[in-house]
């Protein structure tokens, strides 16, 4: 319980320090309002290295693991391995020059790393053919490289209004801390609650004020984090099914696939391209609209971390019943099946949803334009 404290201690002192600090570094690390991107809510600029404290919690904790020797080595090896993804991110937080095919080849470093110093990857799918396939090393590899990046590009993506990435990264850790627990694997749960302990630091300054955010070195960090140690849990607990990191983070990368669909197929824009068209814009434009109206900064703060509460609530009920069912392959992929079905049924009723009459009024007056999240 100490380790877990001071985890979120470290995290939130050192969040609470770049806050405070932030006359003498918010010409480099700062989120600039306006723009030409869609994602702009804040009136002045904002530190965006909230991810710094996140790691710095996950480390000082980690000095006081009291865990078997070889455990405490592959702990360390692990933070390790996710230093190439954080570094990127945390460099284009602070210069801006650091592309996305950059920042795609580190998390492939991340893979790499985790993948040869402590004996990451995948033994099994449930899937015969792939299992079969997997027997191969540099499949496994090419499993867990898509893992790391994926799901590192996926929490990216949902990072931008208050507390939604951070929260949903504690979510998906917490459940994963609680089936290693149950399963007797130390060394995983440890992982998880420290992870989770530190963003729930992070969070004291995002959520709801928006103090402080993730950048992208947080948003990587805590994407290879939970790939990592979902890969982790299956590989050292068999009992526990492939199925079930897949249904907890079936929310942030569904949505990432989604969206790629949307893009090339139906606007034939740039896989990469920032738009405003994400489920989370969708219940921000058409729903927490409904709930607080007008265009003052605090009716747009006030919205922006409403829109989250939906996303945390849908992402705890994934997580209950993921750990309910952890053991059962059949019922976790009916559950991530269930939840895209219902993904893509929400979609479409909040497409074609009418915005508020206020709302369209004012954008028929050319009005300024509504900021709608930070979309990636």
């Amino acid at each position: 319980m100490l380790t877990l404290v001071v985890a979120f201690g470290a995290s939130a002192v050192v969040c609470h320090l770049i806050v405070r600090s932030a006359g003498w570094h918010l010409r480099y690390t700062g989120d600039q309002p306006g723009g030409t991107q869609p994602q702009k809510f804040h009136t002045h600029p904002v530190p965006r290295v909230g991810g710094l404290g996140v790691l710095l919690g996950m480390v000082v904790a980690g000095l006081l693991l009291r865990l078997p020797q070889p455990e405490i080595e592959l702990f360390w090896l692990l933070i390790l391995s996710l230093m190439p993804a954080f570094v990127g991110g945390f460099l284009e937080d602070i210069t801006r020059r650091v592309g996305s095919g950059v920042r795609l080849l580190l998390t492939v470093i991340t893979a790499a790393f985790a993948f040869s110093l402590a004996g990451v990857h995948f033994e099994r799918s449930d899937v015969g053919w792939l299992d079969t396939a997997m027997t191969f090393a540099p499949v496994a590899y090419l499993m867990l490289l898509f893992a790391v990046a994926g799901v590192a590009h996926a929490i990216n993506i949902i990072d931008g209004y208050h507390g939604l990435a951070g929260g949903v990264a504690v979510i998906i850790l917490a459940a994963m801390g609680y089936v290693a627990h149950d399963s007797g694997d130390a060394l995983v749960g440890m992982f998880c609650y420290i992870s989770a302990t530190a963003t729930l630091g992070f969070l004291l300054l995002n959520y709801p004020s928006g103090r402080l955010f993730l950048g992208d070195g947080g948003a990587y960090l805590l994407g290879c984090t939970i790939a990592l140690a979902g890969t982790l849990l299956i590989l050292r607990n068999p009992e526990v099914s492939p199925w079930f990191p897949m249904a907890l983070v079936i929310y942030p990368v569904w949505e990432t696939l989604f969206s790629v669909a949307r893009r090339v197929l139906v606007y034939r824009t740039r896989v990469g391209e920032a738009d405003a068209r994400h489920l989370h814009s969708l219940v921000y434009r058409r729903i927490a609209w409904r709930w607080v109206r007008g265009h003052t900064p605090e009716a747009r703060d006030r919205r922006n971390y409403l829109t989250t509460l939906p996303f945390w609530f849908t992402c705890v009920v994934l997580a209950v019943l993921a750990v309910n069912w952890s053991h059962s392959t059949r019922a976790l992929g009916l559950l991530v099946i269930a939840f895209m079905v219902g993904y893509c049924v929400l979609y479409w009723r909040l497409a074609r949803l009418s915005v508020p009459v206020g709302r369209k009024l004012a954008e028929s007056l050319k009005a300024r334009p509504e900021p709608v999240g930070e979309e990636k």
